[in-house]
């Protein structure tokens, strides 16, 4: 789906990263850089925090070709919780659109696997620039998705 020239910034698991890269760079893309979302909150605070609380998130700047940036990024920026109880990761409107805004194309389409809670949608319906494409495999969170849309 991506064309040459072109991003994506994937977020992952950071307990699977040999096999995301091991994937990404299986399907062609080359890994540019990576970003930090620090958080005020610890996002495993319901769960068993064995050895630390996680206060924040990861996602991989990954290319195809020789892509320009519209706005270069800094590497680490901060969230704000957005009070979503459904998702235990859910990233601000704001910040998913300022990516978008840098890396896709102007009317392009944002491309997200495990639409999740559906905020990467709100960010291209708000920006009425970009166009979206996303895919769900956990029916909870396609329908809570397909409620805000």
């Amino acid at each position: 789906m991506l064309d040459n020239n072109s991003y994506a910034v994937v977020s992952y698991g950071w307990n699977e990263v040999d096999r995301f890269i091991d994937a990404w760079r299986n399907a062609g893309f080359r890994i540019i850089g990576h970003f930090v979302f620090y958080e005020k909150y610890a996002s495993n605070s319901g769960m068993n925090k064995k050895h630390m609380a996680y206060r924040h998130e990861c996602a991989y700047l990954l290319a195809k070709g020789c892509p320009q940036p519209y706005e270069v990024l800094p590497g680490v920026m901060g969230w704000n919780y957005v009070g979503n109880k459904f998702h235990p990761t859910p990233k601000p409107v704001g910040l998913l659109l300022k990516l978008i805004k840098a890396f896709c194309l102007i009317g392009g389409t944002a491309l997200k696997s495990f639409v999740g809670s559906g905020f990467t949608a709100m960010a291209c319906v708000k920006s009425q620039i970009f166009d979206y494409l996303g895919y769900e495999l956990d029916g909870n969170y396609f329908n809570i998705a397909i409620k805000k849309a």
